[in-house]
């Protein structure tokens, strides 16, 4: 899902959720 990939990854840089 292309819009929800970026929003994963933004939540990685705000949250940290990733890493």
């Amino acid at each position: 899902v292309p819009y929800n990939a970026p929003l994963i990854q933004f939540s990685s840089w705000m949250g940290g959720d990733r890493d």
